[in-house]
Formats: C-alpha cells, sequence, structure tokens
C-alpha cells in the first residue's frame, strides 16, 4: 500500500503521459500534489484544485480542506 506521497510519485508520471488520455488534466496533477503535499485524501484534493482554479469558495464539514491555504472554505449552517 502506497501513502498519498507514494502514489502521487508513481500518478503524476502516468497522468503526464501522452500514452494516457487524462481528462482535466491539469486539475488532476494539481490534485495528486495537493494530495501529496497536504496528507488529503484524492476527493478533498481534487475539490480543492478545482475551486482553486475556478477562483470558487467550498462549503464544507470536512476540516482537512483547511490545509490548503489558497481556498477559502465555508461551514455550512
Amino acid at each position: 500500500k502506497h501513502g498519498n506521497a507514494g502514489a502521487a510519485r508513481i500518478l503524476v508520471p502516468l497522468a503526464q503521459s501522452d500514452a494516457v488520455g487524462v481528462e482535466n488534466r491539469r486539475r488532476v496533477l494539481d490534485a495528486l500534489q495537493r494530495a501529496a503535499r497536504c496528507k488529503v485524501d484524492f476527493g478533498d484534493a481534487y475539490l480543492a484544485a478545482t475551486a482553486a482554479g475556478q477562483g470558487d469558495k467550498v462549503a464544507s464539514f470536512d476540516r482537512d480542506l483547511q490545509a490548503f491555504e489558497d481556498i477559502v472554505t465555508v461551514v455550512p449552517g
């Protein structure tokens, strides 16, 4: 089993390769790097990459998203 950093080391070169079709390649690469750097799961990292790329805020109870300094997290309520 690989941790986030190990998985990113394996998946980043694959996602960069033209041999593999990757939808939203830049966002996927950003998410992989975020997951490795901030030790969060890929779903949270992808959400953060999407929000950062579009300049959006994220409404969530998930405290893992607070690891990303380039997005604003709003707790619903």
